[in-house]
């Protein structure tokens, strides 16, 4: 493009139709953003731009236009207006499918106007009134926040994005979800909400949209946002009451909810939750300490909190039962099973059914791995000697060093992602990819920015090993019947191996990534008992050989 090109393409006056999917749609060049330095004549690139909407200037939209930010491609609404003989912006908001969008800025627009202008008028700076808000706190808006009832608190909890206790950042996403389920329910109101991982594995919420209509009438029939969700599926609401479940009444339900959260008592938790199991009622207890010291952070409490009425609080615990999952836990299997799990997972025709799956429950058998964090592993994860992986429960990196057997899952990955069709595998930036991947859209979505967006997201890596899992188990069950375990027991495998190896759990918590050793001696080494009858017998032999055993 030569000079004279560039120079008629900056006079052009761009619009855009005020909607989301012109919005969405809009893609800007580099040529877009040239301008004409008058002093020098240069043509140089602006920071960002402003475009007009195309909109009745009669309405309250007048002076609306799109910032687009050239770097970044970040389009925020921001209006135009005219006060004390000067032109100002305001932001109104980041655009943001289905949380910020063309509804959202219009009805804030509306209200700006209506608080601000006098006969199309600016009489108000609504940037000083920002400034105002945030300076100004009056006494009664002090009173009311303290005030806030345990409703109100879980309103802002959940659009805060339910953030962690004592750590920066938000939960992530199975834990949100699962929090989530106790205080507001498993309900309707639950299953608007998606709980989604970003790539840093905080959580993310997305309302998922239900569309209906034909055409240009075709609309979004779920709530967009918490206030919307919150007003169609109020508190107390009958409909929400799940009978027979686990969690009938959630906590936004219960009377009990209606309580200032300031006078929350131990005897009221206790009478709340005390006909919950044992394992349930652990769970209302970090749901409860979760809201205090979020109401505590934002100062719903005041500047002198009362103690916290989880602090020491004791669960009566019934008596242990050797049910099922309790029997699970304790599982470390012989290396005759851990023989057979590998066999069945290296197997051609369940690396086929399971892709990606087979070969993530593999590296976990070999290093003692935990699920998700087997999950985040990433490409540029992996060098010549080690892998590095995240720790979700210290919130670290730690590295495994690459065996040879852990070489050989490596080359099956290689493997698979040079199979037919499985050409995306390339793109991704994922260890382990999803057997959903898109390949229908692929040559579409990897040369737009928002494939690029999609291929780089966590929605194309592997969900889960769960499926694969129950198949192999199955499986194994011809040969062994009594067969019991599951992916969580391969943890504690690997543990008991490397400590009869390495006889030092000082050696040994360096490969199993622990952080002392007295919880691999307790949860890990302790729950052997083929080891434990080893040792049982050494001493018996050894201490007690005065002892003869009379022949019958």
């Amino acid at each position: 493009m030569n000079t004279e090109q560039k120079s008629q393409l900056i006079a052009t006056t761009k619009t855009v139709k005020f909607s989301d999917t012109a919005i969405e749609k809009l893609n800007l060049t580099d040529d877009d953003f040239l301008f004409t330095n008058h002093s020098t004549g240069k043509i140089k690139f602006k920071k960002q731009i402003y475009i007009p909407f195309s909109v009745d200037k009669n309405t309250h939209l007048k002076g609306l236009k799109l910032c687009v930010f050239r770097n970044t491609n970040t389009k925020s609404f921001v209006v135009q207006y005219w006060h004390n003989k000067k032109a100002n912006y305001y932001v109104l908001g980041k655009f943001n499918p289905g949380l910020f969008t063309t509804k959202h800025c219009s009805e804030k627009l509306f209200e700006l106007v209506k608080t601000h202008t006098d006969n199309g008028l600016w009489v108000a700076d609504p940037s000083q009134t920002e400034l105002d808000k945030k300076r100004l706190i009056t006494k009664e808006h002090i009173v009311s926040a303290q005030n806030k009832t345990i409703c109100e608190v879980i309103e802002e909890y959940m659009k805060s994005g339910m953030p962690k206790i004592q750590k920066g950042g938000l939960l992530g996403s199975r834990s949100a979800s699962h929090i989530a389920v106790y205080l507001i329910g498993y309900n309707k109101r639950f299953k608007v909400l998606k709980f989604q991982p970003t790539l840093e594995n905080e959580n993310q919420i997305i309302f998922k949209p239900k569309m209906w209509g034909l055409g240009k009438k075709r609309k979004n029939a779920n709530p967009t946002n918490f206030d919307e969700l919150f007003k169609r599926y109020p508190s107390g609401n009958e409909q929400q009451i799940l009978k027979g479940k686990v969690i009938e009444r959630s906590l936004y339900d219960a009377d009990f909810g209606k309580t200032p959260i300031k006078l929350l008592t131990q005897g009221d938790i206790r009478r709340f939750i005390s006909k919950y199991a044992y394992g349930t009622q652990k769970h209302w207890i970090a749901c409860f300490n979760n809201l205090w010291a979020f109401a505590t952070q934002r100062g719903f409490l005041g500047d002198a909190p009362p103690v916290n009425p989880t602090l020491n609080y004791n669960i009566n615990k019934e008596r242990v039962k050797d049910f099922a999952p309790t029997k699970y836990k304790k599982v470390i299997f012989s290396k005759e099973e851990t023989q057979i799990i590998w066999e069945h997972l290296t197997d051609q025709q369940i690396r086929s059914k399971f892709p990606f799956a087979s070969e993530c429950l593999a590296l976990m058998l070999l290093t003692g791995l935990r699920e998700q964090e087997a999950l985040r592993i990433r490409k540029q994860d992996i060098s010549d000697k080690l892998i590095t992986v995240r720790i979700s429960k210290i919130g670290t990196t730690q590295t495994i060093p690459i065996t040879t057997a852990v070489r050989a899952v490596l080359n099956m990955i290689e493997e698979v992602s040079k199979r037919p069709g499985n050409q995306w595998v390339s793109f991704i930036p994922w260890l382990f990819g999803t057997p959903r991947f898109r390949t229908k859209d692929f040559e579409l979505y990897k040369e737009t920015d928002k494939g690029k967006n999609y291929i780089n997201s966590v929605s194309t890596r592997l969900g889960n090993v769960q499926n694969c899992w129950i198949f192999v188990r199955n499986e194994i069950r011809k040969l062994l019947p009594q067969f019991v375990g599951s992916p969580k027991n391969f943890r504690k495998n690997y543990a008991s191996a490397a400590n009869k190896t390495l006889k030092n759990p000082s050696e040994t918590i360096r490969l199993t990534r622990h952080t002392q050793t007295a919880t691999l001696e307790k949860h890990y080494i302790g729950e052997d008992q083929d080891q434990n009858m080893e040792n049982a017998n050494r001493v018996s032999a050894e201490f007690f050989d005065f002892i003869k055993i009379k022949q019958a």
